[in-house]
């Protein structure tokens, strides 16, 4: 499609004189970053992208060039003629984008050194914000997101709501290797807050991360609520930890005290844990969507525990066999 304006079609021809273009930075850009430019011209970078709705877009011009630094510095070049109020997006759109495509060439560090420039050259004022930031009308970065590191933050300072709280505190502590007694307590209480039809799954959610037998779980839980326990324990969380106990962590320890030396001992529990999960995940799965392939049964029984921890954590929430594979994927 044709320039609107012959305005346009001018200094795109400018920018396509990459001499030109290299010289136009080295007056427009920074002095702190005109000083770590090499003495060769910048090049073209690609700047056509696909979005989300498979529609190409296309910035007028994106230069790259080595600093020297070793930073990549990319100048990204829009050009207006009128003023146009889609352009704060348009930018931040640009320089995602170019983000995405140097991670995919280059690879996350150092980070790279973008550079938005609207070239604008109409009669009209230009009254368009000339961030994101601006555009929202808020203090802050509308770009940066919130954290909340939950093994970090103490439970008190959980939020206040005891619903959203109680389902925290489940993950907060879930993360904790060798929970204490008091971890594991807290995390029962906060089950007997939530939904009924949420707390079987949870409760088999926090037994299957914290490998406890039976008698621990029945112990915390009642401990927690006296009714508690009677209300999971018609569920998979029994089969869960019943099945997890007899084929993998009793085995487990009990072959790595027969082997009578650290490294035995280690390598059994490591080696009964694997197997217990491997059959305990099998059975939950072929509970929940049927039959399990060979294929499948043969991924699961060859895992590593590291694995299967994953697969056992996605099949929570999982619609498919296929859900457990992707989203409980080990990165």
């Amino acid at each position: 499609m044709p320039p609107a304006h012959p305005h346009d079609a001018f200094s795109r021809s400018l920018l396509e004189d990459i001499e030109w273009t290299s010289a136009f930075f080295r007056e427009v850009l920074d002095r702190d970053i005109v000083a770590l430019l090499p003495g060769e011209p910048f090049a073209v970078f690609e700047s056509s992208f696909v979005d989300s709705e498979l529609r190409i877009t296309r910035a007028d011009g994106v230069f790259s060039i080595r600093l020297t630094d070793a930073r990549r510095l990319y100048a990204v070049i829009e050009n207006k003629s009128r003023p146009d109020s889609g352009t704060p997006l348009q930018i931040a759109e640009y320089v995602l984008r170019v983000w995405r495509c140097h991670v995919r060439l280059e690879g996350r560090d150092p980070a790279p050194l973008i550079v938005p420039i609207v070239l604008y050259h109409g009669a009209a004022e230009w009254t368009i914000p000339r961030s994101i930031k601006e555009l929202a009308g808020r203090p802050g970065d509308p770009l940066r997101y919130e954290l909340l590191d939950l093994v970090r933050i103490p439970y008190d300072e959980l939020p206040p709501d005891e619903r959203v709280r109680s389902g925290l505190a489940i993950l907060k502590y879930a993360q904790v290797e060798d929970p204490s007694r008091d971890h594991l307590a807290q995390s029962a209480r906060t089950l007997s807050m939530l939904d009924p039809g949420l707390k079987p799954r949870l409760a088999s959610y926090m037994a299957a991360t914290h490998q406890l037998t039976r008698a621990d779980l029945e112990s915390i839980l009642r401990e927690a609520d006296p009714e508690l326990w009677e209300t999971v324990m018609p569920t998979a969380a029994e089969e869960w930890r019943k099945e997890g106990e007899a084929k993998g962590l009793v085995r487990g320890r009990a072959e790595g005290r027969a082997e009578g030396r650290a490294e035995g001992k280690a390598e059994g529990k490591a080696e009964g844990k694997a197997e217990g999960k491997a059959e305990t995940l099998l059975r939950l799965l072929e509970r929940r969507f049927g039959a399990v392939s060979e294929e499948a049964r043969a991924r699961i029984l060859a895992a590593p525990v590291a694995d299967l921890d994953a697969w056992l954590d996605a099949f929570v929430s999982a619609s498919s066999l296929d859900d457990v594979f992707r989203n409980g994927a080990v990165h």
